[in-house]
């Protein structure tokens, strides 16, 4: 085990799996967050010891389930299931 997720904004209950950077930090989605709103896309950045330390990149991922792609420049791509104004899915974009 690498990492726990402590609920509250840092996510909880991750579904998917993870994709990894040329430098091996590792992304990810989580399906709750916050009470009320959606779980965050993160990035779990490799310290000394083998430590993992989480960085929020963006918050309010409404059911993101299917995990996430990149792109050559670096920005990821995902699904979130109840999201937009009648909560009928969106694509989002997170930049680095």
């Amino acid at each position: 085990m690498i990492y726990t997720f402590p609920g509250g904004a840092n996510g909880a209950a991750p579904y998917t799996g993870l994709i990894a950077d040329a430098k091996g930090n590792l992304y990810g989605t989580t399906t709750t967050g916050v009470y009320g709103e959606g779980g965050p896309v993160f990035e779990l950045v490799k310290g000394p010891k083998n430590t993992w330390t989480e960085q929020v990149l963006y918050t309010d991922i409404r059911g993101s389930y299917a995990g996430l792609v990149r792109d050559k420049a670096g920005n990821s791509y995902g699904t979130s299931e109840f999201y937009g104004p009648d909560f009928d899915g969106a694509v989002f974009e997170v930049t680095p």
